[in-house]
């Protein structure tokens, strides 16, 4: 929401005053939050570097994967403690 809000008024405002138009401030404000550095002093620029680095698929899947089987490994354990079987 954050994104296509600021996007929004970037849109809206960029009617007036077309600079706007090129800016990058919600990615900005969404990479500054996440790294811990958005803070109310902060200096907007509009300006923001994509990544162009690949997400690696196969070793995500795999952690998810890993993750599922522990939270089924979990609940079995569980379930024995619930029933009586230890």
């Amino acid at each position: 929401m954050l994104t296509r809000d600021v996007n929004n008024m970037r849109d809206y405002f960029g009617q007036y005053a077309p600079d706007l138009l090129v800016t990058h401030y919600a990615e900005e404000i969404w990479d500054l939050f996440e790294h811990g550095n958005l803070h109310p002093n902060v200096k907007l620029t509009g300006e923001f570097a994509e990544s162009n680095v690949d997400a690696d698929i196969a070793t995500m899947m795999r952690i998810i994967e890993h993750a599922k089987e522990e939270e089924d490994d979990r609940k079995e354990r569980e379930r024995m403690a619930r029933d009586g079987e230890f």
